[in-house]
């Protein structure tokens, strides 16, 4: 049903149609995402295509966020032309252009290596090569709506060691880039620490109405990484363990079984660590009463530019799909726009139909991205409150 519905409703879509300009006070709502991933980064495993935008704005969604790895399109922190710094930036403009022909603003998101991350911190050449970037970016998509595109300015920063001063004047300068070729252009900002809660507490606000600052939440990280191949999860608990529940009542909590091969220590540690925290719909929402006090008190708009939990994590049966709809309905109850992290991949909320293979990190790939296919989840799309 889910399929037919979002046929009938493409049908009655002109997707020649430009996306309208709108007025200089016009804003994009950024109420409902999904984040792109594995396309523009990840060498691009996940190639998106037309079709792919259309389903997502036929399912309700409201925005997608593109996260782009410059070096994956050619840049190069250490030596950037400033005039022309992405040799493959055609593939953004294809991001672009497809997300707004389909109805859906379009979010651009610097998310770059741990490298250029590490080099961003302690590194004024690379610093500056951001900046141009972001000039380059500005002057490139000038004529693209205020409520069509988002620029995003980095992802996940660090700033573990030089602070949260050093950030905020950091980002305060990519700020001032922007503006000096795109006024009306929305910002996406965020905080030290890899965008966590603590570190949103850390921002200086900026005086700016055409500014939302953003989050990421991925807790429990034990639930939402369980089985995670990648370090620095690969090495700890997250692959000792199945029949993870959510939510984690004392009784359920019992049901949690610990691998052949497993450091039993380490095993039975993260278990009682899980049990005494209680994750629930009510420690999930007090959370988010977090983030949001501070946007109350600042007096400024947030969104979550990702949440999510691996879909083929050994958990209870429903774990994740609860999470989602516990988190989702948090969200709503503070005002929070949000964009689920992610469409496709290990995180994902839609399938590749037809030839498809499992990779060893449990993505799934589409041997042929020409003539294959993806559709949504419904239960996932139930969770998340859509169509």
């Amino acid at each position: 049903m889910l399929r037919l519905f979002a046929l009938a409703v493409l049908a009655s879509l002109c997707l020649s149609v430009q996306p309208s300009p709108a007025a200089a006070s016009e804003r994009p709502p950024l109420a409902r995402g999904v984040n792109l991933s594995h396309w523009l980064t990840h060498w691009g495993r996940q190639p998106i295509r037309p079709v792919d935008m259309e389903l997502i704005r036929s399912a309700g969604f409201d925005h997608v966020r593109v996260p782009f790895n410059p070096e994956y399109l050619g840049w190069r922190f250490a030596d950037s032309d400033p005039e022309a710094p992405m040799p493959e930036i055609e593939k953004l403009d294809d991001a672009v252009r497809w997300g707004t022909r389909a109805g859906l603003t379009v979010l651009i998101d610097v998310h770059p290596s741990d490298e250029a991350h590490h080099a961003f911190e302690f590194d004024a050449s690379a610093r500056a090569a951001l900046l141009d970037l972001w000039r380059f970016l500005a002057r490139r998509y000038a004529d693209v709506p205020p409520d069509a595109l988002v620029f995003e300015l980095l992802n996940e920063p660090h700033f573990y060691e030089r602070g949260p001063e050093e950030w905020n004047a950091f980002q305060g300068e990519m700020v001032a880039a922007v503006r000096e070729l795109a006024p009306e252009r929305e910002l996406i900002l965020t905080g030290p620490f890899g965008s966590s809660i603590e570190g949103l507490e850390e921002v200086q606000p900026i005086s700016d109405d055409k500014v939302r600052y953003a989050f990421h939440f991925y807790e429990p990280y034990l639930l939402t990484h369980l089985g995670a191949v990648w370090e620095p999860f690969a090495s700890g608990a997250y692959m000792m363990l199945e029949n993870l529940p959510y939510p984690a009542d004392s009784e359920a909590v019992n049901e949690i079984r610990i691998l052949p091969g497993a450091r039993r220590r380490d095993a039975l540690s993260a278990i009682r660590r899980y049990a005494t925290e209680s994750w629930d719909a009510g420690k999930i929402e007090a959370r988010i009463r977090e983030a949001a006090a501070w946007a109350q008190e600042h007096g400024v708009e947030i969104v979550c530019t990702e949440f999510g939990l691996i879909r083929h994590a050994p958990h209870s049966t429903g774990s994740r799909y609860r999470y989602l709809r516990d988190l989702r309905k948090a969200f709503e109850t503070h005002g929070i726009g949000w964009t689920v992290f992610d469409f496709a991949d290990i995180f994902g909320i839609a399938y590749g139909v037809g030839d498809v293979e499992q990779v060893a990190d449990g993505g799934v790939l589409m041997n042929d991205p020409i003539t294959g296919r993806r559709e949504l989840d419904p239960v996932a799309m139930e969770a998340l409150g859509m169509n």
